[in-house]
């Protein structure tokens, strides 16, 4: 506990003076990273009847991405800043498996959540830096994070209740308004296509399990569904015409402000 502390203590002061040009800086540095280690012994070397006490092994494990994040602010090391989300992703993922939480989602929601962080802040390493911040690779690490954040609600909604479907619309809400909000297209596109499969999965999920013992009558009301929906979707777009249209004309379109 107390090298654990001393570990944060000396990030956060390192974090407040951001001078590391001055010569107590590397001895200050040298010292947090030894406070982690020995944090990180003590708690690997305590073990309870089932083994190592994974509950312990977290503590030290969260203390490193603060003071990963810390350091890396002081240092200006971006690379730092990038672990920082990465260790606190790993530490939930052990304290997750310490507490035996079993759902899905406690592991792929975290996943998913720090990949996005991830991109962020590299996005923003990228910019200035002045290189371009829309490369593949990072577009495909966006997309894996959507992936992650979806993979325990569709999970769910297939194995468990359909009304797990609300949470991957709401992620989808939330991934189409980051897009709006960074004014990126690929993300509102995304969030959109999210929103209108988990509201369709929402409503065919039950359908499909009620229609087999219906039987012949079950063909018409999912038709009736159908038909009921389409009606709903065009006079909601109707009525929203020229917002419809002036929004899609920017996410779809070639305005100079949106990526």
């Amino acid at each position: 506990g107390l090298s654990v502390g001393a570990c944060v203590a000396v990030a956060l002061l390192l974090w407040a003076v951001r001078r590391p040009g001055r010569e107590w800086a590397p001895s200050l540095t040298t010292a947090s990273v030894l406070a982690t280690v020995l944090a990180l012994a003590h708690a690997a070397g305590h073990q309870d009847g089932s083994g190592i006490n994974l509950g312990l092994v977290a503590v030290p494990v969260g203390a490193a991405a603060l003071q990963a994040a810390c350091l890396g602010i002081a240092w200006r090391r971006p690379s730092l800043v990038r672990l920082s989300p990465i260790l606190a992703c790993l530490a939930w993922l052990i304290l997750a498996r310490w507490a035996n939480l079993d759902g899905l989602q406690f592991y792929t929601a975290a996943i998913g959540l720090t990949l996005l962080v991830v991109v962020e802040l590299w996005r923003r390493d990228l910019r200035l830096a002045g290189s371009p911040d829309g490369a593949i690779p990072l577009r495909a690490l966006e997309f894996t994070g959507i992936g992650f954040l979806l993979l325990g609600p569709l999970v769910q909604s297939l194995t468990s209740s359909p009304l797990h479907a609300l949470i991957g619309v709401a992620i989808g809400i939330a991934v189409t308004l980051w897009g709006i909000a960074t004014r990126i297209r690929r993300r509102v596109r995304t969030g959109v296509v999210v929103v209108l499969g988990f509201v369709g999965a929402l409503v065919l999920i039950p359908l499909v399990k009620v229609l087999p013992e219906l039987g012949s009558a079950g063909l018409w009301i999912a038709i009736a569904v159908v038909g009921l929906l389409a009606v709903l979707v065009a006079a909601l777009m109707e009525r929203g015409k020229k917002v419809v249209r002036s929004g899609f004309a920017r996410i779809w379109g070639d305005d100079p402000d949106w990526e």
